[in-house]
């Protein structure tokens, strides 16, 4: 229905103007003119009037056959049959169009809602792993404080045993220096045995006393000597086991 106030003047002046422009005046492009105002097919309508006054008046002017007349309208309807499917063919394609775009635009939608949850967890998981890296540094320091506290350990036992070492050799030489007087005792006391026999005896005993006291405090230091070995021997290994987890450590981070 057309708009109130549409007339057939209103029409055939939208027509005229378009037709002085060089443009086709179809319906939809006089409707445009008009503002988008009445409906096809008032404008129709009045268009069909205009072209059957118009011809009427050709065929007064002019004196053409009701032949030609006839011809003509038909020829003009069918024109606007045609013009009008292609229009409607093209606005269901226009439909059609605004609907895939539709569907486009919501699967698009749901892949950007994805992708942002994918980068929500993506954001999670990095800083989790932040904190694990940074829980891996403490530990990482933690293990170097106690490589260094190991060394220590290590520096002090060898100390140690360096010093357990001179005094095994002083025993030692303790040792070879009693021999070596045992021995003269016993070349003198040979010489002597029967002058000082029982001098002679009381020495022996005494040296022979003074050679147990050594040997026995030998024996303990050299087990003092060899526990320290075994407690070097022990420091070294962990030393080396806590080095090489550092290392692994610092390789992983």
């Amino acid at each position: 229905m057309a708009r109130t106030g549409l007339t057939r003047m209103d029409v055939k002046r939208a027509r005229d103007a378009l037709l002085a422009q060089g443009q086709h005046a179809s319906i939809d492009a006089i409707r445009i003119a008009l503002g988008n105002t009445g409906s096809k097919t008032t404008i129709h309508r009045y268009l069909r009037e205009l072209e059957e006054d118009e011809g009427a008046s050709l065929t007064r002017a002019g004196s053409l056959s009701d032949a030609i007349q006839d011809l003509a309208a038909r020829l003009a309807a069918r024109l606007h049959e045609e013009a009008q499917a292609l229009v409607d063919q093209q606005a269901a394609a226009a439909a059609a169009q605004r609907q895939q775009a539709q569907s486009e635009i919501a699967r698009l939608g749901a892949e950007l809602a994805t992708v942002r949850e994918q980068l929500s967890g993506a954001t999670a998981a990095l800083c989790a792993e932040q904190e694990a890296h940074a829980g891996t540094r403490v530990a990482l320091h933690q293990r170097d404080l106690d490589v260094e506290r190991l060394t220590q350990q290590v520096g002090d036992q060898t100390e140690r045993l360096a010093e357990q070492e001179g005094f095994r050799l002083s025993l030692e030489a303790r040792l070879v220096h009693a021999r070596d007087a045992l021995e003269h005792f016993r070349t003198a006391a040979r010489e002597q045995r029967e002058q000082e026999a029982h001098r002679h005896e009381q020495q022996v005993q005494q040296v022979q006393a003074e050679l147990r006291q050594a040997n026995q405090t030998a024996i303990v230091r050299q087990n003092e000597i060899t526990q320290l070995n075994r407690d070097n021997a022990r420091l070294v290994a962990e030393t080396t086991a806590t080095t090489r987890l550092a290392r692994d450590q610092q390789a992983h981070g």
